[in-house]
């Protein structure tokens, strides 16, 4: 029996350049497919940890979710609290006082999943909206949550969005571009972020501030009715790189994509042109930024380029001169991953 696996060549060449092709990347609903469907009762602590009691179901058991401060930087001057209110974990994140010089300040926490009463770490797929990501002239907030388990977004507000995403190391990073005006948890200027076969994640709460005082509000909500609708989604965005470990992946391809669909990204590349944003691509930030503050994509990573009538074209070469057999090779193997672990 012929291996699954498909010769370095043809497999080094598409790990880089299929993945903005794969388009069809879940993103998830609380409550459906599978996914959570949490609910943060009522609480507050200025402390380092809250546990949240009896969110919801997952996998079939009831569920805890611990919330714990992981750093804050710089290490003086900033207070912060967390709390459940109206179903949603809010962090409020302060200055004590004027900062007196502009930079930004970090809070880094971490969420954790534990069967209900107990410190055993349970597992499964959920997506959390995070809210009212504003930016004004005294301020920008941003959240930067670690790749790790992480494997697709979506913005609100298309067109235009009042949230940019950027990649930073091994985190992508949504800023704020606009002031909405509305308290936290508003749908316009938010993120959804989706989460497969993870225990826990972690995320940073950024703001850049002018040296004024500040008081700024974060709420994670992970259940389906305070969801951004249909109508304001970007769409969904895969993320390529949800192992975190700086290389692009198609780590769950095999449970997103039919086998036509990969065999056409792969003899056909241009049949399907991603249009959503690249989580891998860089702003230029040598250049001005736009009427809602954010900054113009650099043209150095787009995976298409445009021919003469403007039509998008891949970068990606076809392969359709490879051997049939070795092809299907190909898509068997990509097929065979489905996000549960590694390849057979």
């Amino acid at each position: 029996m012929r291996s699954l696996f498909p010769s370095s060549t043809l497999a080094v060449a598409l790990l880089s350049l299929l993945v903005p092709h794969v388009a069809e990347a879940q993103c998830g609903r609380p409550g459906v497919n599978g996914y959570a469907n949490f609910t943060f009762p009522n609480g507050m602590t200025s402390g380092d940890t809250i546990t949240y009691a009896n969110v919801g179901m997952l996998g079939g058991q009831a569920v805890d979710v611990r919330v714990t401060r992981l750093s804050t930087t710089p290490s003086t001057g900033f207070t912060h609290t967390l709390q459940g209110i109206s179903g949603a974990a809010v962090v409020t994140f302060a200055s004590a006082g004027a900062p007196g010089t502009p930079g930004t300040a970090t809070l880094r926490l971490r969420y954790e999943i534990f069967l209900t009463g107990t410190t055993t770490p349970a597992m499964g797929d959920f997506s959390a909206e995070i809210g009212d990501l504003d930016r004004t002239t005294s301020f920008t907030e941003r959240i930067t949550p670690t790749l790790g388990g992480l494997t697709a977004y979506e913005l609100s507000r298309a067109p235009p969005t009042t949230v940019q995403a950027g990649a930073r190391a091994t985190e992508i990073v949504f800023s704020g571009t606009a002031d909405n005006g509305v308290g936290s948890g508003a749908d316009d200027n938010a993120v959804v972020l989706t989460f497969r076969n993870r225990t826990s994640f972690d995320i940073a709460y950024e703001v850049e501030h002018d040296g004024t005082t500040f008081n700024r509000f974060f709420a994670l909500d992970a259940s389906l009715p305070n969801f951004i609708s249909s109508a304001t989604q970007t769409g969904c965005v895969p993320v390529t790189d949800s192992d975190a470990d700086g290389v692009p992946n198609l780590i769950d391809v095999g449970a997103i994509a039919t086998p036509g669909y990969l065999r056409e990204s792969i003899v056909t590349p241009s049949a399907v042109i991603l249009y959503g944003p690249n989580p891998n691509q860089h702003y230029d930030k040598s250049q001005p930024r736009d009427a809602n503050g954010a900054y113009p994509n650099s043209e150095a990573l787009r995976w298409f380029v445009r021919d003469a009538d403007g039509k998008r074209t891949s970068k990606m070469p076809s392969f359709a001169g490879f051997p049939p057999e070795q092809i299907a090779d190909l898509v068997a193997f990509l097929r065979s991953l489905d996000g549960k672990g590694p390849p057979p």
